[in-house]
C-alpha cells in the first residue's frame, strides 16, 4: 500500500523526533499547539491537554500500527488525522481502514461481558470488586476467569469501596461475668442456631455517634437479630437478642459467642442466657480475631456505609440507612465477602419465621 504502512504490514523504520527534526525528514512536522523541546522549561507543562516532549513517545511510536491507528482514533477529536498520519509514520488510508474494520469477536465477547460486569455493580451500588462480580455471573449464563473480570474492571474505571482507617475505640470498662473461648474460631457450622456471634459497632452522624449491635448465625452469615441505640448499654444487647429469639426463637443447643465488652459480661445479659439454656464463649482479651466473622461484617458495613466520608447529618438518617443495608440489601440479595460459604446470599442458606418490620426496626 502506498504512502506508508498498511493494516498487516511491519511498521517502517521510525526515528526518534528530535533527530528527524535535524535531518529535516518526515515526522519532524509538530502536532498543532505543540512548543518544541526548546518552548518547555522545567517545572512547566510541555503543551496543551497535558501533552509532553514528543521525544518521550518513542515507546508509542516504535510499537505496531494497530497501537498507533488507536492512539489516532483516541486523539482525532483534538488533532487532525492527517497530521497524526505523518508523525506517526502510518498511511491515512490504512488508518480509515483500520477504524471501519468490524470489531474482532473477542473485542465483541468483552464488549458484552463488561456491560454484564457494569450491570452487577451498579446493583450492588459500587460495593462489588471483581471477586464478587466474578461469582455473580455465572447467573447471567457466563464463564469467565475472575482476573479477566478485575481486568475489564480495572479498563473501564469500575472500583469498589475501600475501607477506611480503623477508628481506634475507647477502653471500655470490665465485664461482671468472663467466660473462657470455647468457639476457639471455629467459625463453621453444620445447622442453623447452633452458633451465634455477636458484637458492637458505632456509625458517625453529626448529632453523634449511633450504636449498632448485632447477632449472626454462623451458619448462614445472616443477621438474626440487631437494635441500635445512643449509647452502648446493656440494654442494647438484650434489645438485639430479643430480636433474635423473636426471629428464631429460643434455638437448643445454641452457642452464644462475643467479645470480653462489659455489655456481654453484664449480670442482666447473662442471665438472660442462662435461663435460656444457651452456652455462652467470649473472646479472649484484646484478641479481634476470636469474633473475625462479626467484625469481618462490620468493616464491610462501615466501607459500604460511608463510601462518600461524609457523615450522616442525624442519628434517624444513620438508623434508614443501615435498615436498608442490612435488612433489604444483604440479608436478601448480598454475596457474603467470605469465602466459607461460597459467597451465597445469607436469605439461600437460612430462613427466619418472623419477618421485622421497618417501624420496629427504626424505633
Amino acid at each position: 500500500m502506498s504512502g506508508g504502512a498498511g493494516i498487516g504490514h511491519s511498521p517502517t523504520h521510525v526515528q526518534p523526533l528530535e533527530a528527524a527534526s535535524r535531518d529535516g525528514a518526515p515526522g519532524s512536522e509538530e502536532l498543532p499547539g505543540h512548543r518544541g523541546t526548546e518552548g518547555a522549561t522545567p517545572g512547566t507543562r510541555a503543551g496543551p491537554h497535558g501533552a509532553r516532549h514528543l521525544k518521550k513517545s518513542r515507546r508509542l511510536l516504535c510499537q505496531g500500527v494497530g497501537v498507533r491507528y488507536r492512539f489516532i482514533q483516541a486523539e482525532q477529536a483534538v488533532y487532525p488525522v492527517g497530521v497524526l498520519c505523518r508523525v506517526l509514520d502510518v498511511a491515512r488510508s490504512g488508518c480509515y481502514a483500520w477504524c471501519q474494520r468490524p470489531m474482532r469477536l473477542r473485542a465483541q465477547e468483552n464488549q458484552g461481558l463488561v456491560t454484564h460486569i457494569r450491570a452487577c455493580y451498579q446493583a450492588s451500588r459500587g460495593r462489588y470488586g471483581s471477586p464478587r462480580i466474578h461469582q455473580d455471573l455465572p447467573a447471567h449464563g457466563l464463564q469467565v476467569g475472575r482476573h479477566h473480570v478485575a481486568r475489564l474492571m480495572r479498563r473501564h474505571g469500575l472500583r469498589s469501596v475501600s475501607r477506611r482507617r480503623a477508628w481506634k475505640r475507647p477502653a471500655m470498662a470490665a465485664p461482671a461475668i468472663v467466660v473462657a473461648n470455647i468457639l476457639r474460631r471455629q467459625f463453621v457450622a453444620t445447622r442453623p442456631n447452633q452458633k451465634w456471634a455477636g458484637d458492637i459497632t458505632n456509625v458517625p452522624s453529626r448529632q453523634g455517634w449511633l450504636y449498632v449491635a448485632v447477632l449472626m448465625d454462623l451458619y448462614s452469615r445472616r443477621i438474626v437479630g440487631w437494635a441500635m441505640d445512643d449509647q452502648a448499654t446493656t440494654t442494647l444487647t438484650l434489645s438485639a437478642l430479643e430480636m433474635a429469639f423473636q426471629q428464631r426463637s429460643v434455638p437448643v443447643g445454641l452457642l452464644h459467642h462475643s467479645d470480653r465488652g462489659s455489655q456481654y459480661g453484664a449480670v442482666a445479659y447473662q442471665h438472660r442466657l442462662a435461663a435460656c439454656g444457651i452456652q455462652c464463649s467470649m473472646s479472649r482479651p484484646g484478641n479481634c480475631w476470636d469474633n473475625a466473622v462479626v467484625e469481618s461484617f462490620f468493616a464491610t458495613l462501615k466501607t459500604e456505609l460511608l463510601v462518600n466520608a461524609h457523615p450522616y447529618p442525624t442519628r434517624q438518617d444513620v438508623r434508614t440507612a443501615i435498615f436498608e443495608d442490612v435488612e433489604g440489601f444483604d440479608n436478601r440479595s448480598v454475596r457474603t465477602a467470605g469465602r466459607s460459604i461460597n459467597r451465597r446470599c445469607p436469605l439461600n442458606q437460612g430462613k427466619s419465621k418472623v419477618r421485622i418490620s421497618r417501624k420496629l426496626w427504626l424505633e
